[in-house]
């Protein structure tokens, strides 16, 4: 009887389980005409925020949605108006919400202003809870006036790895790209003195939205008229949030057997996951009324290249995703903290040293300290700090610069040093120093280049598009270039001086590195079988076919002073 009633249980349990894994979302995800949403996770929520679809004048409220699992949706109404917002009188338009230190900004465009002699905009408001109520931000409008040609309309707010918030907006064809200050109030100047900065890609005409996949920047926008049959989703791919953005395709259209005027959408990225889905509004086969519109969900994938397969629109929608109380996909996700800090600003908590000759933890002449808030690696002995953990698929931002002292046998040679990715083994393997790895090198004039520091087998091995340098056995990464896999030595980052001599202070003419003295950003991104090195902004060098794929972040003392700022990791 006790065995029965097991086996009775867990049957219903499969049941049960088979009937959430058969249940979809179906689309629309909710009823009632809405359009423009803008998709995003808080906690254990997703969230939905989109325009509600009525003439202009009726357009005084903006409600919210949100979803355990992407099936079930509650409804949240009026989470802010015009009674809250005086200076909006209509048209409040494609929202975009930001959290930040426990505050809910709520971007939106209001009055469809047509001429800088109209009073409306883009505003903000703010709340304590991603359901409101929200009320006004600033008191009037963020901005107000026509740059560039953009109406200000369609916002989307961006947070870059580097925590900066960027805002691109536009309609009329024309988007700009501006840096939100810290306090959402205003903005930052790019370098040339110009706050607003026009990226308008082929094709553009409105609803501007950014993601960052295997650390490229995803640019995508609506083309055609909204409503017309041609309104459409297109993309582009850049190295930068600034661009340039080159038009690779569209990727979202009407289907004449589902539903037309397809298009204003967003992307939920489950936490943690390579999976993604887009939503988007549509207008039903049977509809002509341009304010027909409904909210939709289909997934969206990508090919090994990192490009976006064609969404499929349906009218089953997705299944359930449920998250947890992190954000995070139950069951499926790495529960670990996505962000670290691998350097506190404070101590070494995290890290071990090792020096040659002397072993593990053994520093007596202090090459590695932390004076003012950065690591300070004297250069005075070879070795390294470990962390002491192994990661795998991470973005690795280090921040460095370069002191004035050197020391033998590199006193006079170009300063050394080195980040080393995937070590694995014992410590001092290599040359009694390191482990064996893959090192995203930093030394003068050629920082970002690659080497294989390894066992010589293909355990440590690369692959990667080169060109022949100019000295034998030497070679450039080169996106066009022959195919070649490296099992040890270097590939040079792309445009590293042919002429590189290995004295200090050497600069070559194409050099991304910043003079001496000053601060610069390397940042590695560990997918999977590739590494893609950035050096303060730019792609300098790739591999892929990497082995290992995991392993301890060393960084080396090699014979020359050098400061570190600022070591984070961000999961991928």
């Amino acid at each position: 009887m006790q065995m029965e009633k097991k086996i009775l249980f867990f049957s219903l349990l499969l049941l049960f389980y088979a009937a959430l894994n058969a249940q979809k979302s179906g689309n629309p995800v909710f009823t009632g005409w809405y359009a423009d949403p803008e998709a995003t996770v808080f906690g254990d929520k997703y969230w939905i925020y989109p325009t509600f679809s009525a003439p202009y004048n009726q357009q005084v409220f903006m409600d919210a949605f949100s979803s355990p699992d992407l099936v079930n949706w509650t409804k949240h109404s009026h989470i802010i108006d015009t009674v809250q917002v005086k200076w909006a009188k209509k048209a409040m338009w494609a929202p975009a919400i930001v959290e930040k230190d426990g505050k809910y900004y709520l971007f939106f465009a209001a009055n469809d202003i047509q001429n800088n002699g109209n009073h409306g905009g883009i505003g903000i408001g703010i709340a304590e809870r991603p359901q409101g109520p929200f009320r006004d931000y600033l008191g009037k409008p963020l901005i107000d006036q026509f740059h560039n040609g953009a109406q200000p309309i369609d916002q989307f707010v961006f947070k870059d790895i580097d925590k900066q918030y960027y805002m691109f907006y536009g309609g009329w064809k024309h988007c700009n790209v501006s840096k939100l200050n810290s306090d959402f109030t205003g903005f930052i100047p790019f370098d040339d003195g110009t706050i607003f900065k026009e990226i308008t890609p082929e094709g553009y005409v409105e609803g501007s939205v950014m993601f960052i996949r295997n650390g490229k920047y995803y640019f995508m926008w609506s083309e055609g008229g909204w409503t017309g049959p041609d309104y459409r989703v297109a993309y582009a791919i850049a190295d930068s949030p600034l661009g340039p953005f080159e038009r690779i395709g569209i990727v979202l259209q009407q289907d004449g057997r589902i539903a037309n005027g397809a298009g204003h959408n967003s992307v939920i990225n489950v936490p943690g996951t390579d999976e993604w889905y887009m939503v988007y509004h549509r207008r039903p086969l049977t509809e002509k009324d341009g304010n027909s519109r409904m909210t939709c969900i289909d997934k969206m994938e990508f090919d090994p290249d990192g490009k976006i397969l064609p969404v499929v629109m349906t009218n089953e929608g997705v299944d359930v995703r449920p998250l947890d109380k992190a954000g995070s996909f139950s069951g499926r996700m790495n529960t670990s903290q996505k962000y670290i800090q691998l350097f506190n600003g404070e101590n070494l908590d995290g890290w071990y040293t090792f020096l040659k000759g002397k072993g593990k933890n053994s520093d007596p002449d202090k090459v590695f300290t932390v004076k003012n808030g950065n690591i300070l690696i004297s250069g005075e002995e070879f070795g390294c700090i470990t962390t002491d953990e192994e990661f795998e698929n991470y973005k690795l931002t280090v921040e460095f610069k370069w002191g004035e002292r050197t020391f033998a046998p590199r006193a006079d040679r170009a300063r050394d040093s080195g980040i080393l990715l995937h070590s694995v083994g014992e410590d001092g393997a290599s040359g009694g120093t390191w482990m064996h790895s893959i090192e995203s090198q930093i030394i003068e004039g050629g920082t970002g280049d690659i080497i294989i520091v390894g066992d010589g087998t293909d355990n440590f091995s690369a692959t990667t598009n080169v060109k022949p340098g100019v000295l034998e056995g030497a070679y450039f990464y080169d996106p066009e270039g022959e195919v070649k896999t490296f099992v040890r030595g270097r590939i040079d980052w792309h445009s590293r001086d042919p002429q590189w001599e290995d004295k200090k202070g050497f600069r070559g003419a194409d050099d991304v590195e910043k003079p001496l003295g000053q601060w610069n950003r390397i940042e590695c991104y560990a997918t999977g079988s590739n590494l893609l090195i950035y050096l303060n902004g730019k792609l300098v060098n790739r591999i892929y076919n990497v082995k290992p794929q995991k392993g301890k972040i060393q960084i080396q003392s090699e014979g020359a002073e050098i400061f570190i700022r600022k070591v984070d990791l961000q999961r991928l």
